[in-house]
C-alpha cells in the first residue's frame, strides 16, 4: 500500500519538528522523534537507543557551536502505511554571526509507525565535502 497523503503530511511534520529541535539543541525534544532503539549515523553518529543517544546528542549539539538553523525543503518521501524512508538535502544556515549556509548534507530517514506515530529508527547524515574545506579554511 503506498502511503496516504495524512501519511505523508505527518512525516513531513516529523522532519520539520526534528529540525527545530535540533536548533535549539533540545535533546529531549529531539528523542520525542525517535523509535526505542533509534540512532545517528554518518558524520555525526550516536550509539543505539534512547539512553546512548541521550549520552551522546549534547557533544554533537556542541559541536555545532553558535546557533544553526536546519532546513530540510526537498523531502521525497517513499514507503508504505507501516514504514518510510525519507530523503532530503539539509541546509544549515549560521544563524548568530551572519546568515551563511555552514554546511549542506544528503539525509536519508528511515521511519516506522509505532502505536500510531511516525518515528525515525535511523537518521542517517552525510556530509557534502564542501564542509570539510570550509572547516579547513
Amino acid at each position: 500500500m503506498a502511503l496516504s497523503v495524512e501519511n505523508r503530511l505527518e512525516i513531513m511534520d516529523v522532519v520539520a519538528r526534528y529540525n527545530i529541535a535540533a536548533d535549539e539543541k533540545d535533546v529531549e525534544s529531539t528523542l520525542f522523534h525517535y523509535t526505542g532503539d533509534g540512532q545517528i549515523e554518518g558524520f555525526y553518529s550516536t550509539g543505539r537507543g534512547k539512553e546512548a543517544m541521550r549520552r551522546d546528542l549534547p557533544a554533537i549539539f556542541e559541536g555545532e557551536g553558535t546557533l544553526k538553523r536546519h532546513l530540510a525543503p526537498n523531502l521525497v518521501i517513499d514507503g508504505d502505511g507501516e514504514s518510510a524512508r525519507v530523503s532530503y538535502v539539509l541546509l544549515v544556515i549560521e544563524g548568530e554571526e551572519r546568515p551563511m549556509v555552514g554546511a549542506t548534507a544528503r539525509i536519508t530517514d528511515e521511519m516506522t509507525k509505532v502505536d500510531g506515530r511516525w518515528l525515525i529508527s535511523r537518521h542517517l547524515i552525510e556530509v557534502d565535502p564542501s564542509i570539510q574545506v570550509y572547516q579547513q579554511g
